[in-house]
């Protein structure tokens, strides 16, 4: 079955534009961090050693890591994020397009995402309850049989 504009399911419409939002947010975070990243080294070998001890945040200790490192994360973390928001773009495309890819690729990320999350309750972060429902409902939603159809993964005959 070719997908057409009119045979695409209302649902992979909503993933898509979940897909855009996300892309959007990582485009905006990506490129500042990358830009911290590059900064961040100079701004701590400023720092006198004496303070540099007093730099703590929440659970992070980052008085005894070299500033060059913490700077090297903090770029790649932007450069990640930035390739994360193209790459989500891509995702969106293919699934406004019935493209069979793009649904193996949501499914992947969704299986992805409701493990991360489960990971991050059983650190203590209970909000993430709320990504691994999301994930379950994308996850569930793409198994249906009108959108395997819509999707090339099952023929309509069945």
């Amino acid at each position: 079955m070719t997908a057409t504009a009119t045979s695409r399911p209302t649902g992979v419409i909503l993933i898509a534009i979940l897909n855009i939002i996300g892309g959007i947010i990582m485009l905006i975070i990506g490129p500042p961090l990358a830009f911290a990243g590059t900064i961040i080294p100079f701004v701590l070998q400023s720092i006198p050693e004496q303070q540099r001890q007093n730099l703590t945040s929440g659970y992070i200790d980052l008085s005894q890591v070299p500033p060059s490192l913490v700077g090297a994360g903090i770029l790649a973390l932007g450069w990640i994020l930035m390739a994360i928001g193209i790459f989500s773009f891509i995702a969106a495309y293919g699934l406004l397009k019935g493209r069979s890819s793009a649904w193996k690729l949501t499914v992947i990320v969704s299986i992805i995402s409701i493990a991360v999350n489960a990971i991050s309750i059983a650190t203590g972060n209970m909000s993430s309850i709320v990504n691994i429902i999301i994930g379950g409902i994308i996850y569930y939603y793409l198994h249906r049989l009108h959108v395997k159809e819509y999707f090339g993964r099952m023929s309509a005959d069945r």
